[in-house]
């Protein structure tokens, strides 16, 4: 006599039919992976002004130069700047201020999540929450 074990049996057409649903639904969603180091030195070249849904205003304008250094204009009221030099390691910005207005360890570091030829959007710093976003 054959036993049956009680459970859900699917029959592997339709098993396979609900994997390609599911990557077809995770593709859907736009997932991205994150941008290599080399594209984000391509995409930052360039200046960048504050887009108004991000989450933070330290900075109403920022230029990215191919020569490796960087200015940003504080949105303090005063449109102070700082300067120096930019670097991405590990999709990592790091802005190190070499002139202009101090930041308390002279440096600040970003983490980029997009970057395209009209958007950016990055950490506001290492260890704080929130995104900046600009744009071109």
């Amino acid at each position: 006599m054959k036993s049956h074990t009680p459970g859900w049996r699917i029959p592997f057409g339709s098993f396979l039919l609900l994997c390609l649903l599911l990557a077809a639904c995770k593709h859907s969603q736009g997932l991205q992976q994150p941008p290599t180091d080399a594209q984000i030195r391509h995409e930052l070249l360039g200046s960048w002004t504050l887009d108004d849904r991000s989450n933070s205003q330290e900075y109403c304008m920022m230029v990215i130069r191919l020569d490796g250094s960087f200015a940003t204009v504080l949105n303090d009221g005063t449109k102070r700047t700082r300067e120096g030099t930019w670097q991405v390691d590990s999709g990592i910005l790091r802005l190190i201020t070499t002139n202009g207005v101090a930041t308390p360890n002279g440096f600040r570091l970003h983490a980029i999540s997009h970057v395209d030829d009209h958007t950016l959007v990055c950490g506001i710093d290492i260890s704080m929450a929130g995104r900046l976003r600009f744009k071109r």
